[in-house]
């Protein structure tokens, strides 16, 4: 949120290449440790981001689904088997 704050920018990883050079996942490291040297791998492939940019895009899409959960409920699927 610091970040964000800030108006900084970060960077996202590519699972697949982070998987390739350290044989673990993003989900077993710890980030607060990996991230500077997940940063400075020039063989992880990498996107710089907006940490803004990136937030209002999380609530976009979180709004999109509970619209869609809200409008399952209301209309029925019919069984057409």
């Amino acid at each position: 949120m610091e970040l964000a704050e800030q108006d900084e920018v970060c960077y996202i990883f590519y699972p697949h290449t982070v998987f390739l050079e350290y044989g673990k996942y993003l989900d077993d490291m710890d980030m607060n440790e990996m991230y500077e040297k997940l940063v400075d791998n020039p063989n992880v492939k990498k996107e710089k981001i907006n940490v803004r940019e990136l937030l209002v895009k999380i609530s976009q899409s979180q709004k999109k689904v509970v619209t869609l959960i809200y409008s399952l409920k209301i209309m029925p699927i019919k069984n057409t088997l």
